[in-house]
């Protein structure tokens, strides 16, 4: 119930409700505005900025998958199948319906060796950027072969395509196919090569035909639609792709085929335009022209940037055949991308805070003034004012839950992914300073052939200079004049020096068969004595002995390494680098050129770069602890640590970090294994496949769970303010809105109870101070009514306050009534010697009570005749009879607890008179149509009521009377008795009496 001042003013209770005053009201508001806005303006711009960081690292990983994706599509094999795949698309090759594509002249079912030729030609050379330099293509069958074939693959006149025919048919699986088309073409061909002679025959052809073009067979093993390199191994070598595919006529493994070809492509000629399309393809794809050894994270003020060493397939094809600098693959994204929405929003939020601010203030200073608003105003300013202070709970916790749900990002599983990425970096890095190391060398070996024309001097100090600049431990060279220069280092062990004398017996042997492969001499030339002298007989005995194929095969691994298990060499790496001399003078081979690495080497070179460069790999933030570290073994066995060579140093004093790395050891070579971890980390182990070493990465919390209760308790403060804030406006809007409500009704009520002397004061200023107005007009018009129904009863005050005018006029109707009549008995006598005081003060303590007896019981009281009254019960739910009997009984008790109260004051006993009957009487308005009008009932009830009343005045006692009708009408409602009959003035026949004694079932 709302509290509401009440005070006394003319007569009446005045209702005033208690409204604060509008300044601290307005106050209040404002401090409720500027807080959440002082707030936005420091913590929001921090959750902002958090959750463009995580967003940002998000995107630094979406990077690093797409990159990751992108890497093995960008080698030269890859490539050239993706641009084939598309070709063979677009001319109908393979055509999945009939294979009625590029048809013969003659109808026949097949492809068109001609046409596919040339168009396929044309395609590459579109699609590429260059054409094949062997191309055979053949069409249903191996029929009508085509051969193209680049004229700087042989010395002489290409061989026709018909004689290449079996190397056709080999490749597409013609000696396992059963099933051929039926032609006469066909027919013949199978009858050529059939039989366990025609078998032989096509392998030796087909031997013989691809070593006369390239040295080798490319197409042995090639698997239909994939590009497999392969090295020519004939004079001017090179480095190429084989590719191979057939359009077979049904899905059956040896259904007919309606055609194919084999094509070869020189590496050198690929474009770096095809080679590179799917990263420039990309809006956000690029190239460096530096090596990025790892890969590089950089950022500014307008884009992430991603820079990641190529393939090394790519790298080397490239750098080495087109004598051209390293580069690297390049990601940019646009910084906009990771700008989180609501910063677009920030700032007009900020300008609706500042402006209803401002609004508050000046309704501050306006109401101080005197000033008012209209209710309707004021209603939708508390409602502006109610949002401007709601949304900024609203923004920031939209804000924070946005913020707290990147940040639950961080589980497990991204750490661990996070932990596996940084680990195959660190491998990444090591490979691609490896390849550094060797594009190095491979720049400075091209002098090499320059410097044999100033001696062997010359030869020896650039050798030493080549190795100080490459780490290499030892340097080897061999020219086809059989000189040889052995070049090492001061510090190596002697186990590093006995792998180097082991390598060069192998490679003495090794080059010579090389030489003579490549026909820098012949047989007869070892006989000279500056070459018989290096290549004794026991060395060209042992060089008898090494197989042709793996001695070629090494022949043109020009700067890669050499397997192995031909030198015996263990943990080390050997480099081969053929010695060339220029192009005027031939581009013959002049020398090889052999590097040994120690893979331990190469690991401490890169170790220390990773320490000059201070490689960020560890980082305490965000309440965790991230830590990696890199350790060597004792070999590619991994038996045991090697705690001298680690990074960062403070790793080799770090037990934790050891205990993971020792648990490493196990771990298969290339694998990456989870270690439990306590306390809510996470670490992976790494055994790198190509070096003796172990990477560690870990995850653990600084502060176990402290930012989690951090957030919450910020929540739940942040939930406290909003239920403050809510309970604030509803309290303000209470007191300003609903107190005037509250007083209205509480007036209201005062109303319904009959209670008119009540006054409402609203000193607002608005729609409530004109509603208090109209209430207090109508409790005043009430008042007046009240006074008006004093003088006549309530029939008439309805029928002077109702509109109509036709219910001003005489009239009336004739309906079944009670009409109760009742006197004070011998009041004249009572009051013979009363004052006029004391006269009105009885009456004044009776007639009232009288009448609330006859209203309480759903009758109307129609006159006050003197000390008498009488009441009239129209027609309703309990019949009039019984209504008016209970209305009699009720004025026998009122009267005899007035004579209670008389008795104590030694007063006179006052007495009763009631009669009551009910009929039919006539009930309107009597009287002229301009002069007074009284509603009131007459007839014969009337008088016989009038009349039982006076009987029951003479008797003694003056009891109840009523007439006989009326005691049917009652039923068994009442006790009454029979006290005879009386003459009534006005009726001919005598009148039964009874006296009503009490209600049914009383004592």
């Amino acid at each position: 119930m709302t509290i509401v001042g009440v005070a006394r003013g003319a007569g009446r209770r005045v209702l005033a409700p208690a409204v604060p005053s509008a300044a601290p009201v307005a106050a209040a508001w404002l401090f409720l505005l500027i807080f959440p806005l002082l707030f936005l303006l420091v913590r929001v711009d921090q959750w902002l900025d958090g959750e463009e960081r995580w967003r940002e690292r998000a995107v630094r990983r979406e990077m690093l998958d797409v990159m990751r994706e992108l890497q093995p599509r960008l080698t030269p094999a890859k490539r050239l199948e993706e641009g084939l795949c598309g070709i063979e698309r677009l001319i109908g090759f393979p055509d999945p319906g009939s294979g009625r594509t590029l048809v013969a002249a003659d109808d026949h079912p097949g492809l068109d060796p001609a046409r596919l030729s040339e168009r396929f030609e044309t395609e590459c050379r579109r699609t590429i950027g260059c054409k094949p330099v062997f191309l055979l293509a053949a069409g249903a069958d191996g029929t009508a072969p085509c051969l193209r074939i680049d004229p700087s693959l042989m010395d002489g006149a290409p061989p026709r395509a018909v004689t290449m025919q079996p190397v056709w048919l080999s490749v597409a699986g013609w000696l396992e196919r059963r099933i051929w088309r039926h032609t006469g073409e066909t027919d013949t061909l199978k009858r050529r090569w059939s039989g366990s002679s025609a078998v032989r025959e096509m392998q030796v052809r087909r031997a013989g035909l691809l070593e006369r073009v390239f040295g080798n067979d490319p197409f042995d093993g090639l698997t239909w639609g994939t590009a497999q390199p392969f090295v020519r191994m004939r004079p001017g070598g090179g480095r190429y792709l084989a590719y191979a595919n057939f359009l077979p006529s049904g899905p059956k493994p040896d259904a007919p085929l309606l055609g194919g070809y084999l094509a070869v492509f020189r590496i050198d000629d690929i474009p770096r335009r095809f080679l590179l399309a799917p990263l420039l393809s990309r809006p956000d794809g690029r190239i460096t022209s530096r090596l990025a050894v790892i890969p590089r994270e950089t950022s500014s003020a307008d884009a992430l940037r991603l820079e990641c060493a190529p393939p090394k397939e790519l790298l080397q094809d490239w750098c080495l055949g087109q004598r051209d600098r390293p580069f690297s693959l390049m990601l940019e994204w646009d910084r906009a991308t990771v700008r989180h929405p609501f910063r677009t929003w920030q700032p007009w939020l900020l300008a609706g805070f500042y402006l209803i601010v401002f609004g508050t203030g000046a309704y501050v200073f306006l109401r101080l003034g005197g000033f008012f608003l209209p209710l309707r105003l004021r209603g939708q300013i508390a409602f502006a004012v109610g949002v401007a202070t709601v949304l900024p709970l609203i923004a920031c916790s939209g804000v924070m839950v946005s913020y707290l749900d990147y940040r639950k990002d961080i589980d497990r599983d991204r750490q661990e992914k996070m932990i596996a990425e940084r680990l195959e970096m660190l491998e990444n890095g090591l490979l691609g300073y490896f390849e550094s190391v060797k594009h190095r060398l491979w720049q400075m070996k091209e002098s090499l052939s320059c410097r044999t024309e100033d001696g062997p001097a010359s030869v020896t100090r650039y050798l030493e200079h080549l190795r100080r600049r490459t780490h290499a431990p030892v340097v080897f060279m061999i020219t086809q004049r059989g000189e040889e220069f052995f070049v090492a280092g001061p510090g190596i062990s002697e186990k590093t020096r006995m792998m180097a004398e082991r390598l060069g017996e192998v490679v003495r042997a090794m080059t010579m068969r090389m030489f003579l492969l490549s026909g820098c001499f012949g047989e007869s030339d070892l006989e000279l004595p500056h070459r018989s002298k290096l290549w004794t007989r026991r060395r060209r005995a042992i060089a008898a002995n090494l197989s042709l194929i793996d001695v070629g095969s090494m022949m043109y691994l020009d700067g890669r390494e050499i397997d192995p298990r031909f030198s015996g060499i263990g943990d080390s790496i050997v480099f081969q680098y053929m010695i060339k001399y220029p192009k005027e003078r031939g581009g013959r081979l002049h020398g090889l050129l052999y590097a040994m690495f120690r893979r331990s080497d190469i690991l401490g070179m890169y170790l220390r770069s990773l320490e000059r460069r201070r490689e960020a790999f560890s980082d305490v933030g965000n309440g965790a602890s991230v830590d990696f570290a890199m350790f060597a073994t004792s070999g590619m066995d991994r038996l045991s640590l090697d705690p001298a060579t680690v990074w960062p140093r403070a790793a080799a004093v770090d037990r934790r970090i050891l205990d993971l790395a020792r648990r490493t050891l196990s771990v298969p070579a290339g694998s990456t294994q989870e270690i439990p971890e306590a306390a809510g980390g996470v670490s992976l182990v790494r055994a790198f496949l190509e070096f003796p070493v172990v990477a560690v990465g870990s995850v653990r919390p600084v502060l176990p769970f402290q930012h989690v209760w951090n957030e919450r308790l910020l929540i739940a403060g942040w939930s406290l303010y909003a239920l403050f804030l809510v309970a604030f406006v509803t309290y303000v809007l209470t007191r300003n809105f609903a107190l005037p409500l509250e007083s209205v009704g509480a007036a209201g009520r005062e109303v319904a109870a009959g209670r008119f002397d009540v006054a409402l004061r609203l000193k607002t200023g608005d729609e409530f101070e004109r509603l208090a107005a109209e209430f207090n007009g109508m409790t005043a018009g009430l008042r007046e009514r009240e006074r008006l129904a004093r003088f006549v009863s309530d029939e008439v005050l309805t029928t002077v306050r109702g509109n109509d005018v036709v219910g001003l006029h005489p009239g009336g109707e004739r309906r079944r009534v009670g009409v109760l009549f009742a006197h004070i008995a011998d009041f004249e006598r009572i009051t013979a010697g009363a004052s006029v005081d004391e006269i009105f003060a009885l009456l004044d303590d009776i007639l009232p009570r009288i009448e609330r007896a006859i209203r309480d019981n759903g009758g109307s009281l129609d006159k006050i005749i003197g000390d008498g009254v009488m009441g009239v019960f129209h027609p309703a739910e309990i019949p009039a009879a019984i209504r008016a009997g209970n209305a009699a009984l009720a004025m026998k008790r009122i009267f005899d607890e007035a004579n209670r109260e008389r008795a104590d004051d030694d007063m006179v006993p006052l007495r009763v008179s009631v009669g009551f009957v009910t009929g039919n009487a006539i009930c309107g308005k009597i009287g002229s149509r301009s002069g007074r009008l009284d509603f009131t009932v007459i007839g014969d009830t009337v008088n016989l009521a009038a009349r039982l009343e006076s009987e029951s005045r003479r008797r003694i006692g003056s009891p109840i009377l009523t007439d006989e009708e009326t005691i049917f009408s009652m039923g068994m409602a009442f006790r009454y008795g029979l006290l005879g009959t009386v003459f009534v003035k006005g009726r001919s026949k005598p009148v039964q009496v009874y006296e009503l004694v009490a209600p049914e079932g009383t004592a």
